[in-house]
């Protein structure tokens, strides 16, 4: 599940596996973003392809009626809102999106929701945010962040960056604790960080990742936004060849390109330019 989050090593049983080498008897299934499928054709030939298109719209008022089981009346409200302009965006029919559309609408049904996808991460940031400000007792207004969660998130910025250039959603210990323990124990408060029990018994120390991985994605888009902003537009052509060099490493980073167009606004010309 998720071959375009797997780096392919030809010696791994998983290699072994999709090329008919072991296992052959065996009914195997593999998911994978679009932008993998003609290097995973290369290497198994499928009698079978299918395209997962998401909810259909009338899954969507079954799915906001169950999340909202308990009322009725907010989730009638939700759908209302949920209008057939909005739908036809196609946010909605991915049950991820779906999902953090609802967990938004759920803690005020006054907020704007877009129907563009930075918008929607935008939104749910703010709201991890002021909740734990809200639980800590510490005064939020506006684009003020307090210090120590602006920090932490120049630091998350980064780090979902290097980590998605690199080919990596899995973060040991040293690699989130470096700047300082206190960033990581406010990205984990943030819910930003999850922590995770390592597959080693060799080395039992706890691993870190994102929630989901668009959620990298976000972030990722965020540092470059951040990276351009802060300076010139050669400066950001600079960091786009260094990282994007090829049109492969486009298309498989196109989330992270979209969300950085969707922080930079006007100033995104640098990426359509590049």
């Amino acid at each position: 599940d998720g071959y375009d989050e797997w780096e392919p090593q030809e010696s791994h049983d998983i290699s072994k596996v999709l090329s008919g080498k072991i296992l052959r008897d065996c009914c195997v299934i593999v998911s994978t973003r679009p932008s993998r499928t003609s290097e995973l054709l290369k290497t198994m030939r499928p009698d079978t392809r299918l395209e997962i298109n998401g909810f259909h719209q009338e899954n969507v008022s079954i799915y906001v009626h169950k999340y909202f089981s308990n009322n009725i009346s907010k989730a009638e409200t939700l759908l209302d809102k949920l209008n057939s302009s909005y739908l036809s965006t196609g946010i909605t029919l991915t049950p991820m999106f779906l999902l953090l559309i609802c967990i938004l609408w759920e803690e005020r049904d006054d907020v704007l929701l877009s129907d563009r996808l930075c918008p929607l991460y935008d939104q749910l940031v703010l709201y991890l945010i002021t909740r734990l400000c809200a639980k800590e007792d510490i005064h939020f207004v506006g684009d003020n962040m307090p210090p120590n969660i602006a920090t932490a998130m120049l630091f998350l910025e980064k780090l979902a960056f290097d980590g998605l250039m690199g080919g990596q959603l899995v973060f040991e210990q040293e690699e989130v604790t470096h700047y300082s323990n206190d960033v990581l124990g406010t990205l984990l408060e943030l819910g930003f960080l999850h922590k995770q029990r390592s597959p080693s018994k060799l080395r039992p120390s706890p691993q870190y990742s994102f929630p989901h991985k668009t959620m990298q994605e976000y972030f990722a888009g965020r540092y470059i936004a951040s990276y351009v902003t802060a300076k010139d537009e050669s400066a950001g052509r600079s960091l786009l060849e260094e990282n994007f060099g090829t049109v492969r490493k486009v298309r498989e980073m196109d989330n992270v390109l979209i969300f950085a167009c969707g922080r930079l606004g006007r100033k995104a010309s640098v990426i359509f330019q590049y």
